[in-house]
C-alpha cells in the first residue's frame, strides 16, 4: 500500500451547473433543480419534500445528472455545507445547478469516485476549502481553489477497500431510512382510513350527522394535551458535547427527529436552557414560527432542550399518536394557515391562541385503539433511527483513521 501527496487538481475536473432561470421553477414535475440544499452537512443527498424545485423550461440534456455522480456544494447556504459531496441517487430526475460542482476523474488508475466522495467530507479537505473561500455573507469556492486543495491518497486498491468498508455503514443507513419512510407511511394511511375517510372499525353501523359520524366533534386542541411549552429565545454557546439543543434544522420536514447534524448545549448550561420544560418520550416538538408544519415526538433516550422557535405539546396519552399524525393532514393545515400571523420577515403560529385551535375530535375509545395499533409501528421507527445514528457516529470515527492511513484495509 503506497500513499502519495497530491492537489486535487491532478486527480480531477469540476465543472459549474447552468443558471436555471426562476421564472420556470415549478412545486413538482418531472426535473428537480439541485441546490446546496440537498446536501447533509457531513456528506450526502437530501431530497426536501416540498421545498425541492421542479424545472419546466428548455435546458440542455447534458445538465441531467447520472445515477452515482459526484457533487459538490460551492455555495455556503448553511453553515458546514461549503465543500459537502453527494452522490446522485437516480439518473434521469435531478439537474446540475450553477451553484454545484460535478467531479469528474481524470485518470481512473489514480481515484474512484466514491473514495472522493468521503475525501470531501474530511476535516482537513473541507478546512482548506473553507480556508480560500470568498464572499462575506455567503461564501463561494470555485474549481480552481478546489484544485489546490492538498491531500494525502493511497493507491487505487486501498481507496476502493476504503471507500467500500464506508459505504456499507451509508448502505445500512439508507436502507434503514427507507423502512422508516415505509413504517411513516403505513401509519399515515391508516389514520387516513380512519380520520379522513371515516372508515373505522364499526363504520358500518354509524350513524352520521352532518357528514361526521355520531359521537365526533370540534373541540379545541387543548382538550388533547397536559401541557404547552416554548422553548428560549436565544441560543446557547457551542459546546463539543452535551444534550442536544433541538432546532428546526433537527425537524424533518416529512416529519420526525433528525439528529445527523446537531448543536450541543454543555452540561453545566442545561438546566438554564430547560427551565420552562425539560422534553421526554412521546412529547410533540413542533415550529412556531418562519419554518413552519414541521413536527416530531421526542423518542427515549434524548436529552434535549427547545431550541428557538421551537415549541412543545406534551399530550394525553390516549390521543398521542392520533393528535401526532393529525399534524400532517390537510386539516390542520388550513387551521394553522388560518391563524398564522404573517410578518414582514417571518410568519408566526400564535402560542397564546393555540389552545383554541379547532381540532375533530373522535370517541376516546377509538383512539385509544388506534394508539395501540400504530405504537409498535412507531417503537419500530425509533429503534431504526437510533441504530442509524450509532452507525453515524461509528463511520465518523472510521472516517479521519481510514483516510489518514492510521487504520490499514
Amino acid at each position: 500500500m503506497s500513499w502519495e501527496n497530491v492537489m486535487l487538481g491532478d486527480l480531477i475536473t469540476v465543472k459549474h451547473g447552468w443558471a436555471f432561470k426562476s421564472q420556470h421553477f415549478e412545486d413538482e414535475g418531472q426535473y428537480v433543480v439541485v441546490t446546496p440544499g440537498n446536501f447533509f452537512e457531513k456528506g450526502g443527498f437530501k431530497l426536501r419534500p416540498g421545498k425541492d424545485r421542479s424545472y419546466s423550461g428548455q435546458f440542455s440534456a447534458d445538465y441531467i445528472l447520472n445515477e452515482s455522480d459526484l457533487i459538490v456544494a460551492m455555495t455556503e447556504q448553511g453553515p458546514g455545507l461549503l465543500g459537502s459531496t453527494a452522490l446522485i441517487p437516480e439518473s434521469g430526475r435531478f439537474l446540475h445547478n450553477q451553484r454545484i460542482g460535478l467531479i469528474s476523474i481524470k485518470d481512473g488508475t489514480r481515484a474512484c469516485l466514491k473514495y472522493l466522495y468521503h475525501l470531501f467530507n474530511t476535516a482537513p479537505v473541507r478546512g482548506q476549502l473553507s480556508g480560500s473561500a470568498t464572499g462575506t455573507k455567503v461564501r463561494h469556492t470555485a474549481p480552481e481553489r478546489i484544485y489546490r486543495v492538498n491531500a494525502l491518497v493511497p493507491d487505487l486498491p486501498t481507496q476502493e477497500r476504503i471507500a467500500g468498508v464506508l459505504s456499507a455503514y451509508d448502505d445500512l443507513i439508507e436502507n434503514n431510512r427507507r423502512r422508516i419512510a415505509l413504517l411513516e407511511q403505513a401509519a399515515r394511511l391508516l389514520y387516513r382510513e380512519w380520520f379522513v375517510h371515516f372508515r373505522f372499525p364499526g363504520h358500518e353501523t354509524t350513524k352520521f350527522i352532518d357528514g361526521l359520524p355520531e359521537g365526533w366533534g370540534l373541540t379545541s386542541i387543548r382538550e388533547t394535551y397536559i401541557g404547552l411549552f416554548d422553548g428560549p429565545h436565544a441560543t446557547p454557546k457551542p459546546s463539543e458535547e452535551g444534550p442536544v439543543f433541538l432546532g428546526i434544522k433537527n425537524i424533518r420536514e416529512g416529519g420526525g427527529v433528525d439528529l445527523s447534524e446537531i448543536r450541543h448545549v454543555s452540561e453545566d448550561e442545561f438546566p438554564k436552557w430547560t427551565r420552562r420544560v425539560t422534553p421526554e418520550k412521546g412529547d410533540i416538538v413542533f415550529s412556531y414560527e418562519a419554518t413552519l408544519h414541521r413536527y416530531a415526538l421526542i423518542p427515549a433516550e434524548l436529552r434535549c432542550c427547545l431550541g428557538r422557535r421551537m415549541a412543545l405539546i406534551r399530550p394525553k396519552d390516549d390521543y398521542r399518536y392520533y393528535l401526532y399524525l393529525q399534524m400532517f393532514s390537510e386539516r390542520w393545515r388550513e387551521v394553522i394557515s388560518a391563524r398564522t400571523l404573517v410578518g414582514a420577515t417571518v410568519n408566526r403560529i400564535p402560542l397564546k391562541t393555540f389552545p383554541d385551535f379547532p381540532i375533530l375530535l373522535p370517541p376516546r375509545d377509538l383512539t385509544v385503539s388506534f394508539n395501540a395499533l400504530v405504537e409498535p409501528v412507531f417503537l419500530m421507527i425509533e429503534r431504526l433511527n437510533e441504530q442509524n445514528t450509532k452507525l453515524a457516529k461509528a463511520r465518523d470515527l472510521l472516517l479521519p483513521r481510514l483516510m489518514d492511513g492510521r487504520i490499514s484495509v
